[in-house]
């Protein structure tokens, strides 16, 4: 105990070069949240099992999804059980020694997998492996066993964390139809001044080429940093 969140990769021992992943030290950050909003000074697993799941990163909900696992009932019951009315939010000083043993059992999931980081996948695998706990008892009872999600991985044929690859990227891809208007409208106008090069609202047109296609890049520009970020294995950009 008395272990702050931000000091979470000097809490358990592991290899030097093994770090948290983007999506699972926001997972830790949002169960700090859910700890201190219920007036609990400690992390326990229910929070952090909560935070995990509600809403799932993308490796979980296509876990979940292959496993075809309704995640609401386990989300209400977790709700129920940490809601505290009248808590009033306190600042949260550490982990309690469930959530230490799930951490350290997590990076040892990602060591034995020969795995950079870990993720939400190493952390849901350790939190399975707590006997007696609501976190592990409402997994199993829904359908979560250790060996049916390392089946799925295997079947994926991924390791806990691997890193999203590139299908996993155009799987999460979703194009806006804002931009694809802007797009449009960026084509056209080009369009237009290549077949009639010389009319009265050319000046107009040609404005609108130029915002448009500046848009355009603009939103081309940042998806390349999003892309690049998701690669490296940040998985929020995909929210």
């Amino acid at each position: 105990m008395g272990n702050g969140i931000l000091d979470t990769e000097l809490v358990f021992s592991q290899p030097a070069q093994l770090r948290m992943s983007a999506e699972a030290r926001a997972s830790l950050l949002a169960a700090e949240r859910l700890a201190g909003r219920a007036g609990s000074e400690i992390v326990g697993a229910e929070h952090l099992l909560l935070a995990l799941i509600d809403p799932p990163s993308i490796p979980l909900r296509l876990l979940f999804a292959n496993l075809r696992i309704d995640l609401a009932d386990i989300v209400a019951r977790l709700k129920t059980h940490i809601a505290k009315p009248d808590a009033a939010n306190v600042a949260v000083v550490g982990f309690d020694d469930e959530v230490m043993r799930t951490l350290e059992r997590a990076a040892g999931e990602a060591t034995r997998a020969d795995d950079a980081t870990i993720d939400s996948r190493h952390l849901l695998l350790a939190l399975l492996a707590l006997p007696g706990t609501l976190a592990a008892s409402l997994l199993y009872v829904a359908g979560v066993s250790d060996g049916a999600i390392r089946k799925q991985m295997k079947l994926r044929g991924r390791t806990a964390t691997a890193e999203p690859g590139l299908r996993s990227l155009l799987r999460a891809i979703q194009v806006s139809p804002i931009f694809l208007a802007i797009a449009g409208v960026m084509l056209l106008s080009r369009t237009l001044l290549a077949i009639v090069p010389h009319f009265t609202g050319m000046r107009a047109l040609i404005t609108t080429f130029i915002i448009s296609g500046w848009v355009v890049q603009l939103r081309v520009h940042e998806f390349g940093h999003a892309a690049a970020a998701y690669l490296e294995g940040d998985e929020r950009v995909a929210s």
